[in-house]
């Protein structure tokens, strides 16, 4: 029985939404023929925060999208789906939808419209912009949970860097590189530390991404 499974892309692509990606990958990528996909970008409307004696109430407004978030959504879906199809997945099992409302509620619609056995969504984790975000406004991932039928996966970021890895990296190489140099002095802006000595290939999985390819880290 093919298996239907919805997927949350957010606006930025994210490492929580490759973090998402990549969970779906290693879990079903074995069978890659007996799934299908519905690739989920929500472009949320403009929202008015109420704020009463002791909790927040929060309202939708319908503003159409602009050109710009269209192209954004078709951008990001487009992204992903490429990264399925690199995954071994058939285009003809995707399907790309976007959707304009409140995210958690327009992925329920959306999953109930294509009868879902399966949502996946990223956690955007505990930093405190998102704590504060969620004071506000609430989990997007917790509100999906409250309304789904069908089973949920919420994938959590994946590790920040550390910065002391940063920084003792980028100390060995201009260490070495002025140990080289017959100059007594040496100028360099950020942009050609970063171009000079590019980061080692662990350090820049664990960040999420190789930034020397600017390609996805779940390729």
């Amino acid at each position: 029985m093919n298996k239907r499974i919805l997927l949350g892309i957010d606006a930025n692509y994210s490492s929580v939404t490759q973090s998402a990606i990549h969970a779906v990958c290693e879990l079903f990528g074995h069978d890659p023929a007996t799934f299908s996909f519905f690739l989920v970008h929500v472009i949320t409307n403009t929202h008015v925060i109420t704020e009463y004696p002791g909790h927040f109430t929060e309202h939708y407004a319908f503003i159409p999208p602009t050109a710009d978030q269209r192209k954004q959504a078709e951008e990001v879906l487009n992204r992903a789906c490429e990264v399925l199809q690199q995954r071994g997945f058939d285009i003809k099992q995707i399907e790309l939808i976007t959707r304009t409302g409140s995210p958690a509620e327009e992925l329920i619609k959306v999953a109930c419209e294509r009868q879902s056995n399966l949502i996946v969504v990223g956690s955007r984790g505990v930093g405190w912009q998102q704590r504060l975000r969620r004071m506000f406004l609430g989990s997007i991932s917790r509100r999906v949970l409250q309304l789904a039928t069908c089973p949920v996966m919420v994938i959590n970021p994946p590790p920040a860097m550390v910065d002391s890895q940063l920084v003792s990296c980028y100390e060995q190489a201009i260490k070495q590189y002025l140990s080289q140099q017959d100059r007594s002095l040496t100028v360099l802006t950020a942009q050609e530390v970063t171009t000079l000595f590019p980061l080692p290939k662990s350090i820049l999985l664990v960040h999420g991404k190789d930034k020397q390819q600017q390609k996805p880290w779940i390729n």
